[in-house]
């Protein structure tokens, strides 16, 4: 059993329980709990029954190094990632000593890397995000509406001088490393936050399934009011937010959601879940993801509508040649149609799903 604990439950969760995995999830925020009810087992405590414990916030590394003296299998969390996520001061200097570049300029990225029992797992991933809930850099500071990530060695010669530290630790888990473009440092997160572990799960998950030369993609949708963080007014929010019946989810990893007698919205933040594409280019993973949004059904869904160009404009800097072209073949409704009907007969949504969306570009009838 893989018991994950988090502040505010987590979607990997429900990727881990479609792969088949007994899994349950830990969490002492109360409006959290009500999130994949009905699908994912809840734990009151962190027991020691468990065979691996996944942790996806920092502050729990003490409980995390007592169950590995255990014999546990511990991911995502240790006294040393507390160090280094909450005492900047100690990071910085240690990240310094190490021989790592602070501070630079440029657009930034990220770089995460694998860890089991302090020994480096390639390959690494890199990840570009969108900054703001609004275009043009507005609105709240959000980072993880848009996500895109790739296999990369870009700075691997910098992300490896601290590895002999994290080895000496025997950490095991993600720790991703925050650049601008000019390769100097401006930050370390050697947990498994959120905007990244989601797109780095499917690059290379835990379980070993590996996307090699792909670009995973994901979109965050939400529904008002969404962002929200003022827990004086939470009731309301919850009231809000809860009940709202959500379809079409089939490309979406949900997380403030409930299984009742249909998909609903928990009530607790708005994050409806993340949408995610892979392709071997950028250009198409956008537009699936464009695809998969307009087939999910919930009232008043949000996302990032600038995610497309933000994304292809901020990915060409670094790596021009995953963009990919727009190229659009020109077809006859005859075959369309066939194959349509080949790809609906084979069960293969996802070509179903892109056909579909050619036919209305064409205005093709279905």
């Amino acid at each position: 059993m893989i018991l994950i604990t988090s502040k505010y439950g987590s979607p990997i969760a429900y990727k881990l329980f479609k792969e088949g995995q007994d899994v349950k999830v830990h969490t002492k925020h109360q409006p959290s709990k009500r999130k994949l009810k009905g699908v994912i087992k809840k734990a009151d405590s962190i027991r020691d029954d468990a065979e691996t414990y996944m942790f996806t916030d920092v502050g729990l590394g003490s409980m995390a190094d007592k169950m590995k003296s255990k014999g546990k299998n511990v991911w995502g969390a240790s006294l040393l990632c507390d160090k280094l996520a909450l005492d900047e001061k100690f990071a910085m200097k240690k990240l310094t000593e190490c021989g790592m570049k602070i501070n630079g300029t440029g657009s930034k990225l990220t770089i995460g890397t694998r860890f089991k029992d302090g020994q480096h797992i390639p390959p690494n991933c890199m990840f570009v995000t969108s900054d703001t809930f609004y275009p043009g850099g507005f609105g709240a500071k959000l980072e993880g509406m848009t996500t895109f990530g790739w296999i990369s060695d870009i700075f691997e010669n910098e992300v490896k001088k601290l590895f002999p530290y994290i080895e000496k630790h025997h950490y095991t888990g993600l720790v991703y490393f925050h650049f601008f473009k000019d390769g100097g440092l401006y930050g370390i997160s050697p947990f498994a936050n959120r905007d990244y572990f989601l797109v780095h799960s499917y690059l290379v998950d835990i379980l070993g399934v590996s996307f090699k030369d792909e670009v995973v993609g994901s979109l965050r949708v939400t529904i008002p009011p969404y962002p929200f963080s003022d827990d004086r007014y939470s009731d309301f929010v919850y009231a809000e937010t809860r009940g709202k019946k959500v379809s079409g989810i089939r490309s979406l990893l949900p997380d403030d959601l409930m299984y009742e007698d249909c998909w609903k919205m928990a009530g607790c933040n708005g994050v409806v879940g993340d949408i995610l594409a892979t392709a071997n280019n950028v250009v198409t993973v956008c537009n699936d993801l464009a695809c998969n949004f307009q087939e999910l059904q919930v009232e008043e869904k949000t996302a990032r509508v600038d995610f497309v160009e933000h994304m292809v404009e901020k990915i060409k800097e670094f790596v021009p040649e995953k963009i990919g072209n727009k190229v659009k073949k020109k077809l006859e409704p005859s075959e369309l149609k066939k194959a349509y009907e080949e790809a609906n007969k084979k069960g293969d949504l996802q070509k179903v799903i892109k056909i579909s969306r050619i036919m209305r570009e064409n205005s093709v009838e279905v």
